[in-house]
């Protein structure tokens, strides 16, 4: 039985000054399905706000799949952490979790905010899923290049964070969230991506896209790289030999959501259970990515 994938990001490749980090981790998806090693459907694209807004995220999305004539089916999120209706992107959730229960695996990687609309709209929801795995999250201060980094995805919408961790501690449900500290050895250069990446046809417009986004960490924090945060998440799920894993129970307070800040629970604070995956090897974990992505 393959796994079933649901991809719910804040897409923005191709957008001025935007990160690409999303797109990469289609692009790993894309590649491994071609290889069949392991077996996996994407089931569908579910766009979340958070690079930028909604919209643009929807129309970034867009782009991409043009470019790449992809077949799979998008889904528009939640416009706004003040958005309470529900959206194609949380409908579909339910939907796919209700027609494979047990299999289907959500990745989310931008705002949490699909997710906490569809709980709203199935409260067994967690039970349904076969796993859920999020890039997101600090667990101390987030030093990049000397400068201090906010958290970007679990403090976007904080009260969906704390949501949907509160709704996993009552299911008993263990969450997987790769911390962006844990990230930070996902740092590919510049040069070395770019000279691994496909190239001819529709590859082209990912390659400029992707050496757009380097032009833009060159310009603004003086760097030849960047770290590709969200395509650890896919390689976890689908590669975990790549990874070492730590479990730890973390207090379930709004007000360090808000930082997006995981805090490792004192003795009797409320708290809820997460797995935090590790890089074992940054430079073995880098080839596989590379070996991937020259699949496309």
């Amino acid at each position: 039985m393959s796994e079933k994938i649901i991809l719910d990001a804040d897409l923005t490749m191709g957008e001025p000054d935007c990160d690409f980090d999303d797109g990469i981790a289609l692009l790993y998806l894309l590649g491994l399905a071609k290889s069949h090693n392991p077996s996996f459907e994407l089931l569908a694209f579910c766009s979340s706000f958070g690079n930028s807004t909604q919209e643009i995220v929807w129309e970034a999305s867009k782009r991409v799949f043009e470019t790449l004539k992809l077949d799979i089916p998008r889904y528009k999120g939640a416009n706004s952490p003040q958005d309470t209706s529900y959206s194609d992107a949380s409908k579909f959730i339910v939907e796919a979790a209700q027609k494979y229960p047990g299999e289907v695996t959500l990745l989310v990687t931008g705002s949490t905010t699909n997710l906490a609309r569809a709980l709203e709209l199935d409260a067994k929801l967690l039970h349904k899923l076969k796993h859920i795995c999020f890039m997101g999250g600090i667990n101390e201060s987030l030093v990049f290049n000397g400068s201090i980094m906010p958290e970007l995805n679990f403090s976007i919408d904080y009260q969906s964070t704390y949501q949907v961790f509160s709704a996993a501690h009552k299911a008993n449900k263990t969450l997987t969230v790769l911390l962006a500290n844990e990230c930070l050895p996902a740092y590919f250069e510049r040069d070395e991506f770019l000279s691994k990446l496909p190239k001819g046809g529709n590859n082209d417009a990912i390659y400029q896209w992707c050496e757009d986004w380097f032009a833009s960490l060159k310009c603004a924090y003086k760097l030849d790289g960047a770290v590709i945060w969200d395509v650890v998440v896919p390689a976890y799920v689908l590669h975990p030999e790549y990874f070492e894993l730590l479990e730890k129970q973390i207090t379930l307070n709004e007000r360090l959501f808000m930082a997006g800040f995981l805090e490792e629970a004192p003795k009797g604070a409320p708290a809820c259970t997460l797995e935090f995956p590790r890089i074992k090897d940054a430079v073995r974990f880098k080839q596989h990515v590379y070996e991937v992505l020259a699949l496309n």
